[in-house]
């Protein structure tokens, strides 16, 4: 599959205010505390990056875009990374590559080759651009098992290192190496600059005892695993050398958050990611857990280091100017000028203005505009209503009181009452913090609630998505690209250069091969004068309205307001027409060329059935089929390309590059992947050994991937086609929703009711966003509903303990707030797009194709094979339409013509949360078990929903159901008289004979006249014996004519055998047959 995506990428940092540096009191150790300041630092056993880094022969490197990469950076996004510390990267030499999104990689490999050890440190583009800002310093050893870098802040550095300790059984000198370099990376570092070495030491420290000599309790915490080993004891006697703590072992959590590794034979849990800092900056360390879910690669788990503070962003701080120049515009209020007083007053404002300054530009109109929105209008207040706003004054002061507390113990540090007024006022600081925050917590509930009980939908779901953080850290809230106009300018004035106004030529030639339209008046004589007021006005008024204020400060209302347009479009639609008809230009032409450069037609073939049966092709008859080419669709300006044929699919790739190229446009090489969906039994491989399939377009090797995301859903090459990944992507993203609401569903002023109403809106839609196409399997199916559960109880304030104490059931939980089960909410999404798919008009037939449909020859292999695809979606779909209680399944695709009635039928749907001993399984197509089924509900099994004909048998029901009440999209038209036909049978015999159609052409005066009596175009058979001459339809009926009426005929050279029957013997060997056919393949290849 050829298909063009990109990643999205945020900056998942937030800024650090106020951070403040003091000493302690017992020494000279800075602490950066703050209590609204939070930073995560990963580290984590990759195994293997090798086939993530291209190295050159000119000794430079790129990232390929591999899925372990793309998989770090998600998890760095996913957890809010500030830095990520990777072990075993195997790469060779050392560097720092950039691998897209802002995210850097810096590695330090190990002599040699780099295929054993090896560490890394991957930054968010918050951290790189504070490493750079630090100077860009990093410092490796010759053992490529170390590296460190440093990180800027204002008071001054900070560093993260990533280690990589060898194994228990290698050699000595190994080891001793390795803590000589380790003793070297604490001995150079001031104690006033925070340090933290994270990554895989492979050293088991164990529990620690209660008379443990080997780990004091200032090395070595209470909450250890396991028993220790040779390379625990040695770490340990370092730690206590240099005056170092395993954090690990000082928080307190259950095994699955605590172990790091699992034996991949015995899987029993071990502890050997360790996070290390001098005891003096473990005062920022606020926890040390493994991360169970995160979804890697590798035997190890991603541990998570939760500190109190971290480095502000590296930003150059903005030169001093003036307010205007340097700060964007703050919003106008716009909405005033619906008043029409109002909008006379700035308007006149305006014209008095401009009248004082006649010779003024452009510049000054937008000045002049801008200062009569201010004097008229004034500044938009703030939208959005934080726990800060209306108490910041009260802020100021509790601020100023604490900085002069802290500069009293900075000119006193032993003084034991000014540290002691310090923490007094720190405490109450944060009592005055809590307090406001949970006034405006009550507050915003307390509006949730009025909200909802005056059934005001828009005001209760604004209000949710201005709570939770989801939305916002998501890019659902507007935010100016950059606080400074003169870098956002820098930055479309960059982007104009590079990518718009650049010179592509075209090819003469392709713009010829297009059809010539003649226009039957000439032009219009002033078409190219500059444009009247009219002609400004109408581009004023489309103009969108409801936007951010450009870089002057001015909004389009203001505009607007010039013109009294009143209510303005949003936009011109001539822009889009005129891309959709170069952009099918450019296809057609593409499609052309493969057609000529390919032996066969590119695409797959694709096989459905036409009369809505949901079950394979392949166990269909042959009338009831249908034949289609897929190869290319079409999403905006993305394309997808799908081919059975590596051959095949090169050309056109590359041919789709060369008719870009011809009609002026650039395929952008960098969002283009391809992806192999193997057969089955062949396990998918991401990094192909060399001299493998590689897709090379201008020079440049287009990289192969595994999985992509479109449109939100996954599509992966393993046997499940990305269900799997996007089960397990969707739950997790459920909980992330949920989290974020989390003062919402801990709320007590906001009633069930209305909880269970936003978590069926906020958090459903997430879970099942896509569901429609999932191909769904028992597991899948328990996964989300434990999702479901989960969820429910989550609003209830309950847990699953609590849940069992109480006997309640899934049925019982779910009804205490009236929700249905995850599988009624889940198949009446499939049910509602399978109606929707069955009423497609026939003009757009794929989706309907794709649903009934599979390629040629496909059936379902046995479940024994490793790789296969164990369900199609047929199976889920039958699931559903079996779930519909007043839903006859032979007609289901009729039924859904109707809409009222398809709605009837999925409200219908109700379906208990499974058990165990009763899980939902949809039974297999069977004329039997529908007959069982009509007989159970009350019906006539043998008679037609639809008419009052009764067969005998239920193949006879089904065959009169396909052929007299076909789905109203399954119709074949004759192309010389215009009959429709609802059975390709029936169509197909008229066709053969039909009158108006022409007279078919003479026969070719060469050949035998048996041969050309036997052409597929007559599709007549004439009997073979001399003096007979009839013909007939069927090869079957010719042969039996011969065997029962010409072999008895005198002279047809027939004797009679020893058995008494009738055979033609063989003029040359003399054996006999018992048909001229026979006789006639004897001679054919015998003689």
């Amino acid at each position: 599959m050829f298909s063009l995506h990109s990643y999205w990428s945020t900056d998942v940092l937030h800024d650090t205010r106020n951070l403040q540096y003091q000493r302690d009191f017992d020494g000279n150790v800075p602490h950066f505390r703050h209590l609204h300041t939070t930073c995560h630092l990963g580290f984590h056993n990759v195994r293997t990056m090798r086939h993530a880094i291209t190295l050159h022969s000119d000794d430079t490197v790129t990232s390929s875009g591999h899925e372990t990469v793309m998989n770090m950076k998600q998890r760095m996004i996913q957890f809010h990374m500030y830095v990520l510390a990777l072990s075993e990267v195997r790469l060779p030499g050392s560097g720092s590559v950039d691998v897209g999104d802002g995210f850097l990689l810096i590695y330090a490999g190990s002599p040699g080759d780099g295929s054993l050890g090896g560490v890394a440190l991957l930054l968010s583009p918050s951290a790189a651009r504070s490493w750079r800002q630090a100077g860009s310093r990093a410092k490796h050893w010759d053992s490529g098992r170390l590296l460190r870098i440093s990180l800027h802040c204002p008071e001054g550095l900070w560093h993260v290192g990533s280690a990589y300790g060898p194994t228990e059984q290698q050699d000595a000198l190994v080891k001793d190496q390795f803590y000589e370099d380790l003793r070297a990376f604490w001995h150079d570092l001031p104690a006033r600059e925070p340090t933290f070495l994270l990554g895989d030491l492979n050293s088991r420290v164990g529990v620690r005892g209660a008379a443990d000599a080997e780990a004091p309790a200032s090395v070595l915490g209470p909450h250890g695993l396991g028993a220790r080993n040779g390379n625990g004891r040695r770490l340990l006697q370092h730690a206590s050398e240099t005056g170092l703590r395993v954090l690990n072992t000082f928080y307190a959590h259950d095994l699955q958050h605590t172990a790091s590794w699992y034996h991949a034979r015995w899987h029993t849990p071990g502890l050997l990611d360790l996070a290390l800092c001098r005891q003096s900056d473990s005062a920022f360390v606020t926890d040390v857990q493994a991360l169970p879910h995160a979804e890697t690669d590798s035997d190890h788990r991603i541990m998570l280091l939760s500190l109190r503070a971290r480095p502000v962003r590296g930003c150059a701080p903005a030169p001093a100017a003036p307010p205007s120049a340097s700060v964007r515009p703050r919003p106008l209020a716009v909405h005033k000028l619906r008043d029409p007083a109002t909008r006379q007053q700035f308007c006149a404002h305006l014209s008095r203005s401009l009248q004082a300054d006649p010779g003024g530009d452009f510049d000054s109109f937008a000045m002049h505009m801008r200062a009569a929105g201010e004097q008229t209008l004034g500044l938009a207040e703030s939208a959005v209503s934080t726990w800060r706003s209306g108490h910041e004054d009260e802020l100021r002061q509790l601020a100023s009181a604490r900085q002069a507390a802290f500069e009293a113990t900075v000119r006193s540090p032993h003084d034991a009452h000014a540290a002691q007024h310090l923490r007094n006022i720190r405490h109450h600081n944060r009592a005055v913090v809590r307090r406001l925050k949970t006034a405006w917590w009550h507050e915003q509930a307390g509006n949730m609630q009025r909200a909802a009980d005056a059934h005001d939908a828009k005001s209760l779901f604004g209000d949710a998505k201005r709570l939770g953080r989801w939305f916002s850290t998501h890019g659902m809230c507007k935010r100016p690209l950059c606080a400074d106009r003169a870098a956002e300018a820098r930055k479309f004035a960059d982007h104009f250069e590079t990518v718009l106004n650049v010179d592509r030529p075209t090819d003469p030639a392709a713009w010829r091969a297009l059809p010539a339209q003649n226009h039957a008046a000439p032009l219009p004589a002033g078409l190219w004068d500059p444009p009247a007021f009219e002609e400004f006005a109408a581009s004023v008024r489309k103009l969108a309205r409801g936007k951010a204020p450009d870089l002057t400060g001015n909004h389009a209302e203001l505009f607007h307001a010039l013109l009294d347009a009143g209510d303005a479009g949003q936009g011109s639609i001539e822009g889009p027409t005129l891309y959709l008809l170069f952009y099918t230009v450019v296809l057609q032409e593409w499609r052309s060329r493969c057609s000529r450069a390919c032996a066969q037609p590119p695409g797959v073939p694709w096989v459905s059935t036409r009369d809505g049966t949901l079950r394979l092709p392949s166990r269909t008859r042959v009338a009831y089929r249908d034949t289609l080419q897929l190869f290319d669709l079409e999403y905006a300006d993305d394309t997808v390309m799908v081919d059975c044929s590596w051959d095949r699919f090169v050309t056109c790739a590359r041919l789709l590059d060369s008719v870009l190229t011809d009609f002026g446009v650039e395929m952008n090489l960098a969002k283009t992947e391809w992806m192999m969906v193997s057969g089955f039994g062949q396990p998918a491989d991401a990094a192909p050994l060399p001299g493998a399939r590689r897709l090379v377009i201008r020079g440049q090797v287009v990289p192969r991937t595994l999985q992509f995301k479109y449109l939100g859903s996954l599509v992966a090459a393993d046997a499940s086609l990305g269900v799997d990944a996007d089960v397990r992507r969707r739950i997790g993203l459920a909980w992330a929703g949920f989290g974020y609401l989390k003062h919402v569903w801990r709320s007590h002023h906001i009633a069930l009711k209305t909880k269970s109403t936003l978590l069926r809106s906020c958090v459903l839609s997430v879970l099942l966003f896509g569901c429609e196409s999932w191909s769904l399997r028992s597991h899948h199916l328990r996964s989300l509903t434990s999702t479901w559960l989960g969820l429910v109880r989550g609003i209830q304030g309950l847990t699953w303990q609590q849940q069992r104490d109480g006997r309640l059931s899934a049925s019982d939980l779910l009804a205490r707030v009236g929700l249905p089960s995850l599988h009624t909410l889940l198949f009446q999404r499939v049910a509602r797009w399978l109606g929707h798919v069955a009423r497609r008009p026939p003009g757009r037939s794929i989706p309907f194709a794709m649903l009934f449909g599979s390629l040629p020859g496909r059936v379902c292999p046995p479940a024994s094979v490793a790789g296969t695809q164990k369900r199609f979606f047929t199976t889920t779909a039958r699931l559903v339409l079996q779930a519909m209680p007043t839903l006859d399944e032979r007609v289901w695709a009729r039924t859904a013509g109707d809409r009222a009635a398809w709605r009837r039928c999925v409200s219908a749907i109700k379906i208990d949360p499974p058990t165990r001993s009763a899980p939902v399984r949809a039974a297999p197509v069977s004329t039997r078990r529908a007959v069982a089924a009509q007989a159970a509900a009350g019906r006539d099994p043998l008679q037609c929903p639809s008419c009052q004909f009764r067969a005998r048998n239920a193949q006879g029901l089904m065959n009169h159901i396909n052929e007299k009440h076909p789905v109203e999209s399954s119709s074949w038209t004759c192309e010389h008289c215009g009959k429709v036909y609802h059975h390709k049978g029936y169509f197909t015999l008229h066709a053969q004979s039909c009158p108006a159609a022409p007279a078919p052409p003479p026969p070719a005066p060469a050949g035998p006249p048996r041969a050309a009596a036997r052409t597929a175009a007559q599709r007549n058979f004439t009997c073979s014996f001399p003096r007979c001459g009839l013909t007939f339809v069927s090869g079957s009926q010719q042969r039996r004519h011969e065997r029962e009426q010409c072999l008895h005929r005198p002279g047809s050279g027939a004797i009679v055998s020893p058995s008494g029957a009738l055979v033609l013997p063989c003029p040359v060997c003399q054996e006999t047959w018992t048909s001229t056919r026979a006789l006639g393949l004897h001679m054919k290849k015998k003689h």
